[in-house]
């Protein structure tokens, strides 16, 4: 008995890591409220980045076809057949023809189409990724508003818990005779206020949750009650050295340059529309041998006639006639797009710089006043309350004042948290300005 529970036992301490093993739960993935995993699945879903994404893999098919020869032509047919008898062999001239015509563009066209059919496709991968930099500002903007949401919710909470403490207060007074009903009335109607701000805040969070559900297509019950976003750090440095990288760099820039090479491409391929474009045509004739006794001009023959086959070989040249009415108007109107092209390219660096320069002054703007509330309005308005209430206890003010105090302490803080997301959007502003997905050390 006993060696049959050792022997139990051994294989019981054998088999347990492997039974541990397959009943340990796979490692999940990090959940959506994180930004980067939540933007990861944004960009796999969303159907308007998924449209330009096709449309820019069906554009990159384009410049093979575009640099192919046309499709040759095969010419089957019967030529000079008599109608009064149809027969084959009655006329000389009577014949079964095959033949094939290849046409040729002058040269350098087919190179010049294929390279704008390249241009093309690059604009269209660089909308790809304009329209990325959309998706993630709207997703970035949308975190940061939901956390300042939460957090305006958990102030609202905790200013309503502070009311509720004034309330019981001035109950206790107005109770012993020391206090009037008017401060009662007083608290509960700021009390009220604050239940109004926590009904419409619940009503906020709930819509731009079902935002964020419906942008990434998830779960209706997906929980947004902690969503994970870093703060982002000042984006500092020289506005004309941002502009430079940001012409460099960014998609739109990118596709504005590949507009202008289309362009300029364009016009060289109108340019050599002035030389002719051609063909060459080969053609097989079989002619049947004559009947006998009927010999050349309807001669005496003694046996069928003898019959050779024909070869025909045809160039065909296309002749610019019309090359004033034609070929010189797309020359010029190419001309004219490829200029439109660059001041496009210099509209949108004037654009840039403007926006650069607003969005920088904003960032400075609003750390100034945030460094404000943290460092002055905040403490002091805490002071301020903590003195209304131990003033009030001793009956040195009344109690609206120390209301008063508490509604202005709760307003600040409310604007400082308003204050720190206009902070974080206005750098999430400048980072799609930039053209920057996410900057280093953030997030």
């Amino acid at each position: 008995m006993r060696v049959f529970m050792a022997a139990c036992a051994a294989v019981f301490i054998m088999v347990s890591p492997v039974m541990a093993e397959e009943a340990a739960p796979a490692p999940s993935s990090p959940p959506v409220q994180e930004f980067k995993t939540y933007v990861r699945r944004l960009l796999e879903k969303h159907p308007a980045q998924k449209a330009l994404a096709l449309e820019a893999e069906a554009k990159g098919k384009m410049p093979s076809q575009e640099g192919a020869l046309p499709n040759p032509q095969l010419t089957v047919g019967v030529m000079d057949l008599p109608t009064d008898s149809l027969a084959f062999d009655k006329e000389d001239m009577t014949r079964k023809t095959i033949g094939i015509t290849q046409a040729f563009p002058a040269p350098g066209k087919r190179d010049l189409r294929k390279r704008v059919a390249e241009d093309e496709a690059e604009m269209a991968r660089q909308m790809a990724g304009e329209k990325r930099l959309d998706l993630i500002l709207e997703a970035r903007l949308a975190f940061y508003e939901l956390r300042y949401l939460l957090k305006a919710r958990e102030a609202v909470q905790s200013n309503k818990d502070i009311l509720k403490e004034f309330i019981d207060i001035a109950l206790t007074k107005y109770s012993v005779g020391q206090g009037v009903q008017q401060d009662v009335l007083a608290a509960q109607i700021e009390y009220s206020k604050m239940a109004e701000y926590f009904i419409t805040l619940e009503q906020q969070l709930a819509v731009l949750a079902k935002n964020l559900n419906i942008a990434a297509d998830l779960p209706p019950d997906t929980d947004w009650s902690q969503p994970v976003i870093g703060p982002l750090t000042e984006i500092a440095g020289s506005e004309e050295a941002m502009l430079e990288r940001t012409v460099e760099d960014r998609p739109m820039f990118r596709q504005l340059r590949a507009a202008l090479k289309k362009a300029e491409d364009g016009a060289e391929l109108a340019r050599r529309e002035l030389a002719p474009d051609y063909a060459v045509s080969f053609s097989y004739s079989q002619r049947d041998d004559g009947p006998a006794g009927v010999g050349a001009h309807g001669l005496p023959a003694e046996g069928p006639t003898y019959r050779s086959d024909l070869v025909s070989l045809e160039l065909m040249l296309d002749l610019p006639l019309y090359k004033d009415a034609k070929q010189n108007q797309m020359i010029a109107q190419s001309q004219i797009m490829a200029d439109k092209a660059r001041m496009d390219i210099e509209a949108e660096k004037l654009a840039m710089r403007r926006e650069l320069a607003e969005l920088m002054e904003m960032q400075r703007k609003n750390m100034r006043l945030l460094a404000l509330y943290d460092t002055g309005l905040l403490p002091q308005a805490q002071q301020a309350v903590e003195a209304a209430v131990s003033a009030y206890r001793v009956n040195k003010v009344d109690f609206r004042w120390l209301v008063m105090n508490q509604t202005e302490n709760f307003q600040y803080r409310i604007q400082r948290e308003q204050m720190e997301y206009e902070l974080y959007a206005t750098r999430a502003r400048l980072l799609r300005t930039l053209g920057d997905e996410v900057e280093a050390g953030n997030e």
